[in-house]
């Protein structure tokens, strides 16, 4: 098994992180959704696209279909 780990930070300019990341070792998947800092609803739409590629499986054209779902939130 492959170890991971995953850290991100607010930065200098923010009061908040909108960042998300998703670790999912056992299927070979990582991701990282930028919150746009900045813009409202940041940490929402981050939030939606992890939660979204949450539930992918071993199709590598799941990708492509999750995040099509994730725009429709």
């Amino acid at each position: 098994m492959l170890n991971s780990s995953s850290i991100s930070d607010k930065g200098l300019q923010r009061d908040n992180n909108e960042d998300c990341y998703l670790s999912l070792p056992e299927k070979n998947f990582w991701a990282v959704a930028d919150g746009m800092g900045g813009h409202e609803g940041g940490e929402i739409a981050s939030a939606i696209v992890k939660n979204t590629l949450s539930t992918i499986n071993h199709d590598p054209r799941d990708i492509e279909k999750l995040i099509l779902k994730a725009h429709q939130n």
